[in-house]
C-alpha cells in the first residue's frame, strides 16, 4: 500500500484548527456580523441615515433592541446631509438613550488636514507603502506625506482606525457614492476594486490589533464596515451600481416604505435565519433646539393583540396554546366567539414571526419567546 505525504492544506490537517471551527461573530446577533462589509440601501428620503445612525447608537450604547448587541466604538463618516447631523444624534439620544452622552460615537467629516481625512477616495487602487515612508525617524506619523489623490495603503487606514482614541468596531460610510468620486459605480471592475480596498481596511485593523500581542486563537475584535447606498431607479433591482456590490457581500439590508408612516428594515441577504425577515419601524418627529428632525421607533406599529403577545413573552417563554387561553380571557369582550379570536391570535403570531420578533426554533416548537430578550453579561 502506498503512503502519501499529508499536505498541511489537507482536510485531515486543517479540520481541527481553531480558526476554522469558531462560531460566526456578531455585533448584533444574526444581523450585523463582525469583520465583514455590510451594505444598507434604500430609496432617497426613505430614512436610510436615521436607521443607520440608530444601529450605530445601539452598538455604541449596547442597546438590545434588534437582538443581542456587543457594545463597541463606532466611527461614522457623514458625507451628505451634514447640516443638522448633530441634531439627529441629539434626537436619538434624547428619546432613546438619555443616560448616554454619545462617547462611543466618533464623527469624522473627512474635512480636516489629516492625510486620511482629506480628499478621500475609496476607489483608488491599493498600494503598499513602506513603513519608512509613513513614519519619521522618531516614530511620528508624517502628516504631509504626499498629495491625498496620489494613492492609498488601505491597510494603513485600518491601522489608523485602531489608534483613533480606541479600537473602532464599526466604520460607517454614508453615503457610499460620495466616497468613490473617481469611480464608475456601474463598472464591475471598479466596484470590485472598492470592495477589495474595504477588505484591506478590515485586514489592517486586525493586523494592528494582533501586533499588540492579542492571542489570535481568542481574538474577537474585528472591524465591521457598513456602507450606506442609494437604490437604483427601480428599487426592485437592488443597490444602485454594479450587481457585484450585492453578489460579493454576505449581508445586504434594505430600508423600505410601508403604509402611512411605517417603514421596515428588510434583511435581503444574510448568513442567518433572519434572511427574508423584516424589522418594522416608524420615524417619529422631534424638535431639538428648534431643529425639526426624526428618530427611529422600532416595532411599535402593532395592534392590541400583537402588543399583548409581545408584552407577555418579553421576560419568559410560554407555550402558544397557553398564551392563547390567557389572552382569550383578556379580549373576551372584543370577540364574539373563540374561533374568531383564535383566527386573530394565529394571524398575529405569524406576523410577529415574519417581522423577526421570535426565535424560529422556539416558535416552531409551539413556544413563543421574544427574540430580543437574548442577553449575556459581556459588553
Amino acid at each position: 500500500m502506498t503512503h502519501r505525504y499529508i499536505s498541511e492544506m489537507s482536510y485531515k490537517k486543517q479540520k481541527d484548527k481553531p480558526q476554522y471551527n469558531r462560531e460566526k461573530l456578531w455585533l448584533i446577533k444574526d444581523l450585523i456580523p463582525q469583520g465583514e462589509v455590510v451594505i444598507l440601501f434604500g430609496d432617497k428620503g426613505v430614512g436610510k441615515t436615521f436607521v443607520t445612525l440608530d444601529i450605530a447608537l445601539q452598538i455604541a450604547t449596547g442597546s438590545q433592541e434588534l437582538g443581542h448587541t456587543k457594545r463597541g466604538i463606532v466611527t461614522y463618516i457623514p458625507l451628505e446631509g451634514k447640516n443638522g447631523y448633530f441634531q439627529r444624534v441629539e434626537a436619538a439620544l434624547h428619546h432613546k438613550y438619555p443616560e448616554d452622552g454619545g462617547e462611543n460615537l466618533l464623527i469624522d467629516f473627512w474635512e480636516d488636514s489629516w492625510i486620511w481625512s482629506r480628499g478621500q477616495d475609496l476607489s483608488l487602487k491599493h498600494k503598499d507603502i513602506p513603513y519608512d515612508d509613513w513614519y519619521s525617524d522618531d516614530g511620528e506619523a508624517i502628516n504631509e506625506l504626499r498629495k491625498p489623490s496620489a494613492y492609498r495603503d488601505w491597510r494603513r487606514y485600518g491601522d489608523y482606525l485602531t489608534w483613533a482614541d480606541n479600537f473602532t468596531h464599526v466604520l460607517i460610510i454614508d453615503i457610499f457614492s460620495k466616497a468613490i468620486p473617481s469611480a464608475d459605480i456601474m463598472n464591475w471592475e471598479a466596484m470590485n476594486n472598492v470592495l477589495n480596498n474595504l477588505e484591506k481596511v478590515i485586514e489592517g485593523a486586525k493586523e494592528s490589533r494582533l501586533e499588540e500581542g492579542v492571542d489570535e486563537e481568542n481574538f474577537d475584535e474585528h472591524l465591521t464596515i457598513i456602507i450606506v447606498a442609494h437604490a437604483g431607479k427601480d428599487s426592485r433591482a437592488g443597490v444602485l451600481g454594479s450587481s457585484i456590490l450585492e453578489a460579493n457581500l454576505q449581508t445586504v439590508l434594505e430600508v423600505k416604505k410601508g403604509k402611512g408612516k411605517t417603514r421596515s428594515l428588510n434583511v435581503k441577504k444574510a448568513k442567518s435565519f433572519l434572511e427574508g425577515k423584516k424589522f418594522p419601524f416608524t420615524l417619529r418627529d422631534s424638535n431639538i433646539n428648534g431643529h425639526e428632525t426624526h428618530w427611529v421607533d422600532w416595532g411599535k406599529e402593532v395592534n392590541p393583540v400583537e402588543d399583548a403577545i409581545l408584552d407577555r413573552t418579553a421576560n419568559e417563554p410560554i407555550e402558544k396554546k397557553q398564551l392563547a387561553l390567557e389572552l382569550r380571557d383578556q379580549f373576551k369582550d372584543q370577540y364574539a366567539t373563540d374561533k374568531s379570536f383564535t383566527t386573530v391570535f394565529n394571524r398575529a403570531c405569524k406576523k410577529l414571526m415574519e417581522t423577526s420578533f421570535f426565535c424560529p426554533v422556539s416558535y416552531e416548537e409551539g413556544i413563543l419567546a421574544k427574540r430580543n430578550m437574548e442577553t449575556t453579561g459581556d459588553e
